[in-house]
């Protein structure tokens, strides 16, 4: 019996060598598909979570951005299941939403004043509807801000009409200011329309932001530099300010939108309060409709940007 078993071997040895090897090869081979799968697994967990930790840094040095042309990403239409996860917060906090940029298009207006949420409403003065946005803003729950033009230090990026620069005389910038106000009816503060240039100047901005503080208005700093002097010079002269914390939509995409107001509650989480400036693009509507609801469960809250202004205690 011994014998046959290996008379067998012997006659069919290069047989079982090719299926052993074949049984080898046929393991590695799984085990490097399975290794795979579960690296792929990881990197999309990861990718999530990075658009839900986009860096502070990365938000402060993106003033610049904010002020070069929009270039406009579409939203491919398969992303819908693989947007940003809000994080489990596990106390209340408050965020203010501000939206730049308004006064060139009514029907935008109108859908976000409809969102029913207390939102800023900041007016670029001398657009077609510029006195028009302010009135329904007005009659609703927002606050009304007018949008002021400022120097950038890009020559190539234009303000728009009525823009601050830092040559203009003591006089001048008062008037400019007159006029932008104007236009701007029942306006509650002030913000800067780039100004990456002009909010760096301590001594123009004190000329902008004394009156400002005469005339009961608040003034709140958009941040397009990281050296801007608006936000300590307001509010060492006793003047009712804010600055901005993130900037939503400097990429026109829904799921980085949503990514960034993610990031805005998670930040008003750890300090109590943020705010963030939009821009009224259809991709920002879109991405507050999918948002607003998840920050209510939350226990986020969205209130006027009037309720997170601070001012220098007097004695």
């Amino acid at each position: 019996m011994k014998n046959g078993v290996l008379l067998i071997l012997k006659d069919y040895f290069i047989e079982i060598v090719l299926v052993l090897a074949f049984l080898v090869l046929i393991g590695a081979t799984y085990g490097l598909v399975y290794d795979k799968m579960v690296d792929q697994g990881k990197q999309e967990v990861e990718s999530l979570t990075d658009l839900t930790s986009i860096d502070i840094k990365e938000q402060e040095l993106s003033g610049e951005i904010y002020e070069e042309v929009y270039k406009e990403i579409k939203t491919p239409s398969n992303q819908h299941d693989d947007r940003p996860k809000f994080k489990e917060f596990s106390k209340s906090a408050k965020v203010a939403i501000i939206i730049d940029d308004m006064g060139k298009n009514l029907l935008i207006a109108k859908q976000l004043l409809a969102l029913d949420v207390p939102l800023g409403i900041a007016i670029l003065p001398f657009k077609e509807f510029s006195k028009s946005t302010a009135l329904i803003a007005k009659n609703s729950a927002a606050t009304v801000i007018l949008h002021l033009p400022m120097e950038p230090k890009l020559s190539s990026n234009n303000p728009g009409q009525g823009a601050l620069t830092t040559s203009m005389s003591d006089s001048k910038l008062l008037e400019s200011l007159k006029k932008a106000l104007e236009n701007v009816p029942s306006a509650d503060g002030v913000n800067n329309h780039m100004g990456s240039k002009f909010t760096e100047d301590k001594k123009k901005m004190n000329i902008v932001l004394n009156e400002i503080k005469t005339r009961g208005l608040f003034f709140v700093d958009s941040k397009t530099t990281p050296n801007s002097t608006a936000y300590r010079a307001a509010f060492a002269m006793g003047l009712a300010v804010a600055q901005r914390d993130v900037f939503l939509d400097n990429t026109r995409n829904i799921d980085l939108i949503e990514g960034n107001i993610s990031k805005l509650a998670e930040l008003a989480i750890k300090s109590g309060s943020a705010i963030g400036i939009g821009h009224p693009y259809p991709e920002t509507l879109e991405a507050l409709k999918r948002t607003l609801p998840k920050l209510n469960k939350l226990g986020v809250e969205v209130v006027p940007i009037t309720s997170l202004l601070r001012s220098k205690p007097t004695h």
